[in-house]
This record gives structure tokens, sequence and C-alpha cells, in this order.
């Protein structure tokens, strides 16, 4: 039975319609207006649907505040929940595309790490766009692809004073957004209100909790690469005998990435000390099953090691690292110097190291362009390194190799 309220908000909803109405004919004069102005959906039904929204208590719309992941980590609010963003029929009142079902977001205020977005909760659309999206942003990251083509796009110039690095505190954001479409139109979801027009054309409230879960991880997956060359650094370096003067003199104006020759610095070779490539190979071509090292390891250079490419059309066969690999090690190189200066562990992100990357970015960009057979040398001989120095197999493996009586093989 409808009540006397719900008649009356009915009856007014009509009257602001019809008020619409006459003051678009009134502009346009004529009373045709054109099909932009059509309403396909009564007013009745939208104000009807607003009313429900409001019934509901746990719709929310997200603020800008869960954009900082320290919103998310400080919710201390008891019990989980379910919070539906915006869909179907909960779209804000300036955005009326039809968005289709499994766009639909949920999201548990009791996750307590990064953005509060479930994925199991997720349609499996979603969660494909999700999982999948963060693993091609890391690839894309290590191996380019996508916004990641860094040192092509320096020469090109297409990087501008506004780019941001991977460690920067929002250089993340737009890789894993544009890897998130990528999955999904690969997956098929292309259709008008589908998942590529919804990250593409929907309002913030939809996009910030996606890119905000992916970016958050992102951050930590570059972290985890000082981890993962910090006993390379100690060892190549002997950092541990060396005083705070020698130290500094490393990390000033990047002298780490030159090999040393008689106490003196190279600044003919730029990226060609011993610590940088043994850095990139702990970092991405140690199994991480290897005893004792691989337990920081990446791996993604033996994982994706047939998308290695080679820079010399004329040298194909000669694969390279990729600029990618280059540049993160560097940086976390540097972060396992600074730590050691500061005597003790500091956050492996922020200004510093954006500016870092930038630097080492421009550098490698300008090799490749002015030197490029110097270039390539460099890069395909750092993947020889990385490879050659790769442990075969570990274990009881070992022991066959000698059994063979190899001074008898003819070959």
């Amino acid at each position: 039975m409808r009540t006397r309220t719900q008649s009356k908000n009915d009856a007014e909803g009509a009257q602001q319609h019809a008020s619409d109405a006459q003051t678009r004919k009134r502009k346009n004069g004529s009373d045709s207006c054109p099909s932009g102005d059509i309403d396909v959906e009564p007013r009745t039904t939208r104000a009807a649907a607003r009313k429900k929204q409001r019934r509901l208590p746990s719709i929310i719309v997200v603020s800008d505040d869960d954009a900082d992941p320290s919103a998310a980590v400080n919710d201390t609010s008891d019990g989980i929940e379910i919070i539906a963003y915006p869909g179907t029929d909960q779209a804000p009142e300036n955005d009326e595309t039809r968005w289709l079902p499994h766009t639909q977001l949920v999201r548990s205020k009791s996750e307590s790490k990064g953005c509060p977005l479930p994925i199991r909760s997720q349609s499996r659309e979603i969660q494909r766009v999700i999982t999948d999206g963060l693993r091609l942003a890391r690839r894309w990251f290590v191996l380019g692809g996508g916004d990641c083509d860094w040192v092509t796009r320096a020469i090109k110039g297409d990087l501008t004073e506004s780019f941001m690095s991977p460690f920067a505190f929002h250089g993340a954001d737009m890789v894993y957004l544009s890897a998130m479409i990528s999955v999904a139109k690969e997956n098929g979801l292309t259709d008008r209100g589908d998942v590529v027009d919804r990250l593409e054309n929907g309002s913030t409230d939809y996009t910030t909790p996606l890119i905000t879960f992916g970016a958050v991880r992102l951050r930590k997956f570059c972290t985890g690469f000082k981890a993962a060359v910090r006993h390379v650094v100690y060892r190549c370096l002997r950092l541990n005998s060396m005083t705070k003067r020698e130290v500094s003199a490393l990390i000033d104006h990047s002298n780490y990435i030159y090999p040393a020759v008689e106490k003196k610095f190279d600044k003919t070779k730029p990226f060609e000390s011993e610590v940088l490539a043994q850095a990139i190979r702990a970092a991405f071509f140690v199994p991480k099953t290897s005893q004792n090292q691989g337990e920081h390891s990446l791996d993604l250079g033996l994982v994706h090691g047939d998308n290695l490419i080679s820079s010399d059309r004329t040298r194909r066969n000669e694969l390279e690292v990729s600029p990618g690999m280059l540049l993160l090690a560097a940086a976390a190189v540097a972060a396992v110097l600074n730590d050691k200066l500061a005597g003790g562990s500091s956050e492996f992100s922020g200004p510093h190291y954006d500016s870092l990357f930038k630097e080492h970015l421009v550098l490698l960009a300008t090799l490749r362009k002015l030197k490029p057979v110097a270039y390539h040398r460099l890069m395909h001989g750092i993947l020889m390194k990385c490879r050659s120095e790769m442990p075969i197999m570990s274990g009881r493996s070992n022991a066959l190799l000698s059994d063979v009586e190899w001074d008898s093989i003819v070959g």
C-alpha cells in the first residue's frame, strides 16, 4: 500500500520533470528536443531509486581519503561491514550510465592492509581484472610495456616534468589503471557500461579503491628490490669494512654505477660496475628455490626470459636485460648504501628515489641515443653475466657432475 508521503514525493518528482521539460523547450525554441535531451527513464523511477539508496545505511560514496593507504590501515571499526560501491541502481546523480551488474565493487571495512577491497567478494570479471592487472603492471615495471617503456619514451621526448617514477607516491597509479584496462580489453569487457567503459569513464568513487588496491601492492613490490640486492652490495663492495667517507663517495653523483680503477671511478663506462650487474642478477635471475640467495629474488628475468629483446637490429640474438631491471636495481643499490651511511633502514620510496630514478633514466636514454653500440654491449654483457652465473641445479643432482668423465668426452 502506498503511503501519503510516497504519493506526495512521486507527484513532486513528476512536477519537477515537467518543469525541466518546459525549460528545455524554452531554451531550444521548439517543443521538440534533440535525442541527447530525451529522458529514457521516468523521473519517478530515479526518485524512488534515490529514496531506496537513502534507506540503506551500508551504501556509501568513498571519499578522497581512501586514496591514502593509511586511512584503511587505521580503520579500527568492529565487525565486517560490506559496502557496495555505486552500481547500476546507485550511480551518482551526475553519472546516468547504466553500468553492468558485474562491474559492481564490494568493500569490506575489516580489511587491515591496503584499500579494503576483498578480492573474493568481487565478481569473476572484476577479480580477473584486479589480479591479472597487478601481474601485468609488475611485468611492465621490470620488462617494459604499457606506460613503462621509459627509455623509448625519454628518447622520443614523451616524458614531461609531470612524469612520476615507480618510487613516487602516486607513481604506480596510472600504470595499474592502464594494466587493468588492458586486461579488461583482452577479456572482451568492452561493451557500453562494461568494465573498460567504467574504468575509463566512471567516477573517481569507482576507480579510486581499485587503483589504491593495486598501487599499494606495486609500491611494496618495488621496495622488495632493496631486500633482494642487499647481500650482493655488502659482498661486492665489502661494505662492512668501508668507512663512512668511502660510502659517501660511492653515493655522491651515483659513483657506484661506474667501475673503480685504482680508486678512481671510470666515467667512460656508466652502469658497468660489477655491483650493479650482480644486483640485477640477485633481483631477477636467481631462482627462488636457491639456498640462501633466492629468498628475496623476484626471478622475473627467469620467468619472462623469452620477452627479453635486443636493441641492435643487426644482432637480434644478442638479448639484453631490460632498462627497467637496470634502473630498479640501481635505485636499490643506492638504498642499501644510504641505509649503511645512516646506520639504519629507511623507506625505499619518496622524492629522493623518484629523482634518482629520473637521473639514471636520462643517463641511460642518452647512452642509447648517442652510443647505441655501447648501450647494446652494456645491456647484453650484463645479461650474459646474470645467466652464466646462474646455478643450474642444487642438492644431490650436483653429485652426478663428478661421476662423469668429462676429459674423455669428444667435442
